[in-house]
């Protein structure tokens, strides 16, 4: 069942959007651990040598301290949110917001008709992080943070939607999915990599392990071969056979394109490689824009970066994004696979489908 509601965001609401990133920041901590070494070292030294003007330094430090502080809470919030509001005015404007089990989708309402309307879709797997405070909802995506008001969630439909929102509630950065800026740092530190099944024409696979294998709803398996070796795997159904060593396949929005090669090449040699080419591509197509990616994350086996990406199609923003990943299956052979989520065409099936995927490609999505 969908759960849809009108609301606005005013100027406190941006204010302490900007208090809860300051809040939630290590700076802070690191502030009163500097102030509080200062004060027990010098205060030491005043006592022992007896010298107490050694007390005016943390006495100084902790004004200016203070100052600061004074300046980053009160301050520096205020000119942030005119800064915001005036580069991009439809965060005051009306909004209508639909949640879903799947999914979220916000709409800007235009005041005057033929004004363009602005619409985000997010499957939650897409989002970078859905953060919940005693105040407040905040839906971490590439193109920014929706702030959603618990306040304004109607009473009537406002248990269910809490309901739906702590059970897709994760404090962390997409690990394969980081649709980020979908907001991606640090995106691949608890990756859990399981290695696909390979073999180089002299091993075979059992009848019993392949039947052990799991089955998916959305995926098939399927193989790809390069000289002697094959690796199989798994991929949505109606693949394009591209060539032998090659396969591609599009469903709910989502493209899996695997390709083994045959080099000496690293893992992350060729994952970063597949990540030029792929900002090359993207960079040369129109109404395409925000093109960011992270640092990447593997091992000597397995490498992937993450790439997160806007397009603008009839004044509406879809933030898209791509993961590419490497692995080396035998030592002379490494597969590489580009795994899209392109949200103009991603639908209710879409995150159950990622969730597949991530289980095939043992890329973990959640803490």
């Amino acid at each position: 069942m969908d759960y849809k509601f009108n609301y606005s965001l005013d100027k406190n609401d941006l204010i302490n959007f900007e208090l809860f990133k300051l809040k939630s920041s290590k700076f802070m901590s690191m502030i009163y651990i500097t102030v509080l070494i200062v004060l027990v070292m010098n205060t030491y030294y005043a006592f022992s040598e007896k010298n107490y003007a050694y007390l005016l330094i943390p006495a100084l430090y902790i004004v200016a301290i203070g100052i600061y502080l004074f300046y980053i809470k009160k301050i520096r919030p205020d000119i942030r949110v005119k800064r915001c509001i005036k580069a991009d005015v439809t965060y005051s404007e009306p909004r209508e917001v639909t949640i879903s089990e799947k999914s979220i989708e916000f709409k800007t309402l235009p005041k005057n008709e033929g004004e363009p309307m602005l619409i985000g879709f997010y499957p939650y797997l897409t989002l970078g992080a859905i953060i919940e405070t005693k105040e407040y909802i905040y839906f971490i995506a590439t193109t920014g943070t929706n702030i959603v008001p618990k306040s304004i969630i109607p009473q009537e439909i406002k248990e269910n939607v809490l309901k739906i929102i702590k059970k897709n509630n994760f404090r962390k950065i997409l690990v394969a999915f980081c649709i980020g800026t979908f907001l991606c740092t640090g995106c691949h530190n608890k990756q859990n990599i399981t290695q696909l099944e390979s073999y180089d024409g002299k091993e075979q696979v059992s009848e019993a392990k392949e039947e052990s294998r799991r089955e998916y709803k959305y995926l098939a398996k399927t193989t790809v071969k390069n000289g002697d070796a094959e690796v199989r795997l798994f991929i949505p159904s109606e693949s394009e056979r591209v060539a032998a060593s090659q396969s591609k396949a599009t469903l709910h929005g989502v493209t899996i394109n695997n390709e083994l090669l045959k080099t000496a090449e690293s893992p992350k040699q060729i994952s970063k490689k597949g990540l030029k080419e792929e900002k090359d591509i993207l960079a040369s197509k129109k109404k395409i824009q925000n093109i960011v990616s992270d640092k990447g994350s593997g091992n000597e086996k397995t490498f992937l970066f993450s790439l997160s990406y806007d397009i603008t199609k009839k004044d509406t923003i879809y933030p898209c994004m791509e993961i590419i990943r490497a692995e080396k299956v035998t030592p002379e052979y490494v597969l590489k696979t580009i795994i899209t989520v392109d949200n103009r065409y991603t639908d209710k099936e879409s995150n159950s489908l990622l969730q597949e995927i991530s289980a095939a490609y043992g890329i973990n999505l959640q803490n």
